[in-house]
This record gives structure tokens, sequence and C-alpha cells, in this order.
């Protein structure tokens, strides 16, 4: 089978398979591939000395816009789209071998993912210009949503009284409910109060329809902007969940109320605090004065 054959319907899969904007992405991401002038036509003709001509090659080009190489975290991203494009074909039985059984990923620094401190929280609330942006962060924050699921809320997914809002477009793809405290339930159920009566309406609107990934970063730009702090939508979730591991919330709670499947993700997000794990062995410690 032809290789951009092949690509079609690994993306058709990826768009019936899941939301937002992750099909767009790879798409993206395996066009860089299909430009790298070493590829084969036919996908059965890929080696592993391809996919390793492939790494080599990407490690010499340089970003267009700044003119640097290309990080090594893009490129092991990179690695890893060509690779989930080869293993759905394997999959779908039009492979009938690993190409990249044995080869292994591009290394990538481990990066320390950036949380907010309170003052700075306090900050970027108050840099928000309307009562809709500032509600936008503070469920963010709350909930520790990824910004494309709260873009598919309704007002019928959110239980003001038990607290929780169902999410139906995750990106694993399967329903799971978010939790929100009191005090975001009552801020959220003032600011919808007006449309309780139509259930299918967005939870936040924008122009008439329901925000998009856009609209939470352009808010984020204009509030970076504003206050000199880097703000973007996924350094919420990075904080509500460092912050929950922080209060001594085990890892399964902390894996309920995130929405992550597995474990090697979820600790990545707990970036423990010094000052927390001191404390923590002060509590412990059998040197107590």
């Amino acid at each position: 089978m032809l290789l951009r054959d092949a690509t079609t319907g690994w993306l058709l899969a990826k768009r019936s398979e899941t939301y937002g904007s992750t099909p767009n992405t790879c798409a993206a991401r395996i066009q860089v591939f299909l430009r790298f002038s070493e590829t084969p036509e036919d996908i059965e003709d890929t080696s592993p000395s391809t996919i390793r001509q492939f790494i080599v090659w990407l490690q010499g080009q340089t970003n267009p816009r700044t003119g640097k190489p290309l990080s090594p975290i893009y490129i092991n991203t990179l690695f890893g789209t060509v690779r989930d494009l080869f293993r759905w074909c394997q999959r779908e039985g039009i492979l009938q071998r690993d190409v990249f059984q044995h080869i292994k990923a591009p290394k990538k620094p481990k990066m320390h993912k950036d949380v907010f401190t309170s003052p700075e929280l306090k900050a970027v609330f108050a840099a928000c210009q309307s009562e809709r942006d500032r509600l936008i962060l503070m469920t963010l924050l709350d909930t520790s949503m990824r910004r494309h699921e709260l873009c598919s809320v309704t007002i019928g997914d959110c239980d003001f009284e038990a607290c929780t809002i169902q999410l139906c477009k995750t990106k694993s793809g399967d329903e799971r409910v978010a939790f929100m405290s009191a005090r975001l339930a009552s801020l959220l159920w003032k600011h919808c109060a007006k449309r309780l009566k139509t259930p299918d309406g967005p939870l936040f609107e924008s122009r008439g329809h329901s925000i998009t990934i856009w609209t939470i970063a352009n808010l984020c730009y204009l509030v970076t902007k504003r206050t000199g702090i880097h703000v973007n939508a996924h350094k919420f979730r990075h904080t509500a969940i460092t912050r929950l591991f922080e209060a001594g919330l085990s890892m399964e709670v902390v894996r309920s109320i995130s929405g992550h499947r597995s474990y090697a993700v979820l600790k990545d997000y707990a970036h423990l605090s010094n000052k927390s794990v001191a404390s923590a062995l002060n509590a412990v410690s059998l040197l107590k004065s």
C-alpha cells in the first residue's frame, strides 16, 4: 500500500476516535515525514534504517521561524507520531512487521512543568477584563480540565448541586466526570442563571457560540501581556494537579480528578516543592524534639 494512502486511513481513524485538535495536529506532523526525501512511496519498503535516517535528518533541520535547530522535544514528538502511524498499520493488517521494534525513541530532556504561585494567580485573575474571562481561567484551575474539554461543556453537563461536570469530549475519547468546588459551582450557576432553560447551550459563550481553544489561547496571551506572567491553559492544569499532590491526596484520587489513564504520565505532574517534602519528612521524623 502507498504510504500516503495508509496515512489517509490513519488520519480518518484519528478523526473518528478523537476530539479537539488532535487529528489536525497529527496531520501536520506526519507531513514532515512525508517530505523526508528518503521516505519510500510504498509503506512496506520502510525499514528501521529509514526511520533512523529520518531522525538524523530532523536533527539537522532548523525551525523556519526562529532559525534555531529543532528541539529534542519536537523531534521526539515527531518520532512518536510516525511510530503511531506504523503501529496502526500493523494493527489493521496493512503491515506484517513492527518497523519500530528495535528503534529507541530520541532522547528528550525532562521538563519541569511550570506552575502558578498564589500571588501570580491573584494577579492573573485580576487582569481579566470580564467576569466570563475570569471564570474561564478559574474553571481551568479548579477542575484541572484541558482547554478543549472546557470548550465542549454545555450548561446541561453541569450539576451545580453535586459540583460535577460531565465531560463528553475528552482526550481519550471516553466520557468522564470533572469535579469542582462549591465556590466555583456557585459562581458558574450565577454566570449562566439566565440561560438555565437552554441546557444545550455552551457554558461559556463567545459571540453567540461556544468558546474555542483559540478563545482561551487569546485570553491567555492578553493576560500574559498585561501581567508579565507566562500564562497558558495547561499551566492551570499543572498547578491544580500539583496542589492536589501537595495536599496529600493519593495517586488514585488525583488520577480520578485529572482524568489521566496512565500513572506514569501523572507522575510528571507530581513535582512537589522542597517545602512540601520537608514538611512531610518533619511530620514523621523520629528525631522530634
